[in-house]
């Protein structure tokens, strides 16, 4: 089940197996499905997000209501807080999914 964050922190982190169990408990898995919001534009949020599979798109909103995407997560990806905290910051950005994630 946590393989594919596992062997992500493996490589891009200098994170030991202990420490990975340490962090273990403190992991959420959630699926969403296609079209599913995670944030709506103006939500506060403040958390990491790991894509293991499927894709998600953080998007801005423009004054008329037209959507911009900004970045995709893809499978095996890792957003980083500060990522989504930035996307916090400005309040017309949201996160969906765009398949089955």
């Amino acid at each position: 089940m946590l393989e594919p964050l596992a062997a992500y922190l493996a490589q891009y982190h200098c994170l030991s197996e202990r420490d990975f169990l340490h962090l273990v408990p403190l992991l959420k898995r959630r699926r969403v499905v296609r079209k599913e919001r995670l944030f709506t534009a103006g939500e506060a949020r403040g958390l990491d997000l790991f894509v293991e599979s499927g894709c998600l798109r953080i998007y801005s909103a423009t004054d008329d209501g037209a959507e911009r995407i900004l970045l995709f997560g893809t499978e095996n990806t890792w957003w980083c807080h500060n990522l989504v905290a930035g996307a916090w910051l400005l309040p017309s950005v949201g996160i969906d999914a765009l398949e089955r994630t």
